[in-house]
């Protein structure tokens, strides 16, 4: 979702070629990919996710502060629920996040790597979005928890999401209350919700 299907492709293709009747490692696949896609980067990405162990809880929180350049504040951490003695600052990853947003009517996605433990995302709006979906698609590896205004707003539309997106919602709702990130009025909000989803 991040590199793009076309640009996956090619580095699926370049990975072909230079592997032909050979075996190769998960890290020359990887490498192919980043060339392949000229997105070096996500070789770090690839990285963090097979070296650590756990899942990513990524926070985010929308900032209208200033409404016509409207950004996300995203924090990371590794995913712990309550009574766990897992250290959420045990781990840090490099990121790739796609979000879709709803805003002056108008739908949208963008995608960005997180590097930083704490980081910002402007949105390619001039407006403050009416609902942010931390996962464009349901297609990246963590897990989302969102201050009680953006759980809201995200569920006032869940009918209205695609299937993996109502699906992502519903186990990321899950794992913020097993965390303690959201109230159990936002959680029972959630479910009730995703009752309505066409998509059983």
């Amino acid at each position: 979702r991040y590199v793009g299907e076309e640009d996956f492709q090619k580095g699926v293709q370049l990975h072909m070629s230079r592997h032909n009747d050979r075996t190769a490692t998960a890290e020359e696949f990887i490498a192919s990919i980043a060339e392949g896609s000229d997105r070096a980067e996500i070789e770090g990405a690839f990285t963090t996710f097979i070296e650590q162990a756990g899942v990513p809880l990524v926070t985010v929180n929308v900032d209208c502060e200033d409404e016509s350049a409207p950004e996300l504040i995203v924090s990371q951490q590794r995913y712990a629920p309550l009574g766990s003695s897992i250290d959420p600052l045990s781990a840090e990853w490099q990121i790739p996040m796609c979000v879709r947003y709803s805003a002056g009517g108008d739908v949208s996605s963008s995608c960005s790597l997180l590097t930083e433990r704490t980081q910002r995302i402007a949105l390619e709006t001039q407006s403050c979005p009416d609902w942010v979906h931390p996962n464009a698609d349901g297609a990246g590896y963590y897990r989302f928890a969102m201050d009680d205004a953006g759980w809201q707003a995200l569920i006032d539309v869940a009918t209205e999401l695609s299937a993996s997106e109502a699906l992502v919602l519903a186990n990321s709702l899950d794992a913020a209350l097993r965390a303690g990130e959201v109230s159990a009025e936002t959680y029972v909000a959630g479910m009730s919700a995703l009752l309505g989803h066409e998509a059983w």
